[in-house]
């Protein structure tokens, strides 16, 4: 008859479950670790803002203020992005999830208050939210709101 394992082999199986566990949050939702990890203080969100249309605001408790422009208009698939922030000091990156689907997490550098790069390409219409993680810690969070309807709006032109 196999014995019970022993209080050690417990507290082993119990530590590789637990952190299993983290590891796989990590993975699957990305975005809503960085929020519970950032104190809600150092985050400003530009509510109410389509990031895919105009350059959005978000304003921090202390009146500070982060501006952020995409260009080009919409984030079309497969374009080179650019990514211009305006903010009270430096800014490290800028950080892309999907809200829609887990696409991981696509951080791009800022260097001369820009960051450069493609976001991940799907079947379907994306959702992003952009974070523009400033050097002191702070993030500025910046959304795409859904797409007005499936009226054939996607950039590009439809398929075949």
């Amino acid at each position: 008859m196999p014995e019970a394992p022993s209080p050690p082999s417990r507290l082993r199986l119990a530590v590789v479950l637990v952190g299993g566990a983290v590891i796989a949050g990590m993975w699957l939702f990305p975005s809503q670790l960085r929020a519970l990890l950032t104190p809600e203080a150092a985050q400003a969100t530009a509510a109410g803002c389509d990031i895919r249309a105009a350059p959005c605001t978000a304003t921090f408790d202390d009146g500070a203020q982060v501006t952020l422009d995409v260009t080009p208009r919409g984030l079309p698939e497969g374009s080179a992005l650019t990514f211009t922030i305006t903010a009270p000091g430096p800014a490290r990156a800028v950080e892309a999830a999907g809200t829609n689907m887990n696409m991981g997490l696509t951080q791009l550098p800022v260097v001369d208050n820009e960051a450069h790069g493609f976001l991940p390409s799907c079947t379907e219409r994306m959702e992003w939210q952009l974070d523009v993680v400033l050097t002191d810690g702070r993030r500025a969070l910046f959304f795409t709101d859904p797409a007005p309807g499936a009226s054939g709006e996607d950039e590009g032109g439809g398929e075949g």
